[in-house]
Formats: structure tokens, sequence, C-alpha cells
């Protein structure tokens, strides 16, 4: 009878501990959660300076897709719209 007293006091300490260390592994292994933009941001990039020729853009939108198409480059007008 004492053996089996001593097996369920075991069994009660053993489970919260694999309990906690679940959780611990849980939390630890998927990482932090990126959250929505507050903004829709939209750039354009442009060949020079000058700025009249468009060589590609690029768009953050506010249910976190990005999309882009062209070339990027150190001129381009930057644009946001707040979301809602």
């Amino acid at each position: 009878m004492k053996d089996r007293t001593f097996l369920q006091k075991l069994a009660y300490a053993t489970i919260p501990v694999v309990l906690v260390l679940a959780f611990v592994a849980g939390v630890t292994l998927t990482g932090p959660v990126d959250a929505a933009p507050s903004q829709e941001i939209d750039i354009t990039y442009y060949s020079d300076a000058s700025k009249t020729e468009i060589i590609g853009w690029k768009l953050f939108t506010c249910f976190s897709g990005t999309y882009s198409s062209g070339e990027t480059s150190a001129y381009f007008d930057r644009y946001t719209t707040p979301c809602y």
C-alpha cells in the first residue's frame, strides 16, 4: 500500500513540472508574433534625383501583405495611409 501512495505522490509532483516545461517550450519555440502595421505604406522608386522615371514600387498593406515590382533605388517617395 505504501508503494501506491508513493507513486501517487510522485505523479502529483511530476505533472506540474511537465506542464510548466511544456508551456515554456511552447512559448520559446513559437517566437514573437508580428502585429499588423498601423499604416499602409506605398513607396515609388525613381531612376535619379529628378524623379521623372519610375523604376519600381513597393506596397506594405494594412493586412501584413507586401507587394512589389521593379527595382529599388535611393530616390523614392513614400506615402502612408492610416489603417482603420
